[in-house]
């Protein structure tokens, strides 16, 4: 693994003492991203990339801090005749494979 590749995949951010919450965009690796167990968080579903690393799940409304917020996504790709199913989105190993 790169030093690149460790910083943003790596055990660095695990011991981060808050939550990151993502939500995917349109050239997300779904692939890897469906390999992660989902599980329930402020009243929605995610999947738990890590314990401090949760992947927000479309169609979600989520209560954070007493306000809601609802996550969706979708949307043109501008790219797509040059794309190839399965090359886009992230680079980081599946879950247990860093």
């Amino acid at each position: 693994m790169t030093a690149s590749r460790n910083a943003a995949c790596g055990p660095s951010w695990k011991k981060l003492p808050y939550t990151i919450a993502f939500l995917d965009g349109r050239h997300e690796n779904f692939t890897l991203l469906d390999q992660y167990p989902v599980t329930e968080w402020n009243g929605g579903r995610v999947q738990e990339v890590s314990k401090n690393l949760l992947h927000l799940m479309r169609g979600e409304i989520y209560e954070i801090e007493g306000e809601s917020y609802f996550v969706f996504g979708g949307g043109e790709s501008p790219d797509h005749a040059f794309r190839t199913e399965g090359s886009a989105g992230g680079k980081c190993p599946p879950p247990g494979k860093s």
